[in-house]
């Protein structure tokens, strides 16, 4: 009953009689999350029994691959609680959804839960993946996003990943920041200047001028698009 809440193509009376069936709104506020296994192992073992514990109901469906779950939660307020609740329970790589508000969109939950753990560096622990209008966008066309990442990104890609990952960390903080290189440095523990060179390098590396709105935008959206889809190295 879970994948089929989870496949997307069941009509909507069925939906409703396998929501019933499983004690779960057709509306409300859901979570779907993706949590990686290994044979023989519950990768969030107890977590239905903690969940319950805060007000969620959750459904899981586990295979050789993934053990999947869909979360009714109270309101959309509980959501940090629930990441609390699976990161306390974890014992690898989980990832979560948005919050959204129809059971229907669980497919559409489902895929995004997926990037949220290929692109999951930390384990064990929950990564969410964000909810804004460009992570959206992103998602909707994975291999498009990819792409124009790297086709802004440029000679940014050939740095190594630690080298790569600092300097978008610095423009994310930046942005963060309201374009403030103070409070950036401040964020990072690093003086001003440091963030300003390590802008300039961006600048250098992608050709984009980061006093252009039109770069910058371009820029969020190609850094969005290589945090948060999964891809090879070097590709």
């Amino acid at each position: 009953m879970v994948e089929v809440i989870l496949g997307g193509t069941v009509a909507k009376g069925t939906l409703w009689e396998v929501a019933s069936a499983l004690r779960l709104p057709l509306d409300g506020a859901f979570l779907v999350v993706a949590a990686e296994t290994e044979p023989g192992h519950d990768p969030v073992p107890r977590a239905e029994s903690a969940l319950a514990v805060v007000d969620v109901r959750s459904v899981w469906r586990l295979d050789a691959e993934l053990s999947l779950g869909v979360l009714s939660l109270p309101d959309r307020s509980r959501n940090e609680t629930v990441l609390s609740v699976l990161n306390r329970h974890a014992t690898g790589r989980i990832g979560a959804s948005p919050v959204f508000g129809e059971l229907h969109q669980a497919s559409w939950a489902l895929q995004l839960a997926r990037l949220a753990l290929g692109s999951h560096t930390r384990s064990p622990g929950v990564a969410q993946f964000r909810d804004s209008p460009i992570d959206i966008l992103v998602a909707a066309a994975p291999h498009a996003a990819l792409e124009t990442a790297r086709l802004v990104l440029g000679g940014l890609l050939a740095l190594p990943e630690d080298e790569l990952d600092l300097l978008l960390g610095t423009f994310e903080a930046w942005v963060r920041a309201s374009g403030s290189a103070t409070a950036a440095g401040a964020e990072l523990f690093c003086h001003p200047n440091t963030v300003r060179y390590r802008l300039r390098r961006i600048e250098a590396g992608t050709g984009r001028t980061l006093s252009h709105p039109s770069d910058v935008a371009e820029l969020v959206t190609a850094v969005r698009g290589w945090r948060e889809l999964p891809h090879s190295a070097g590709l």
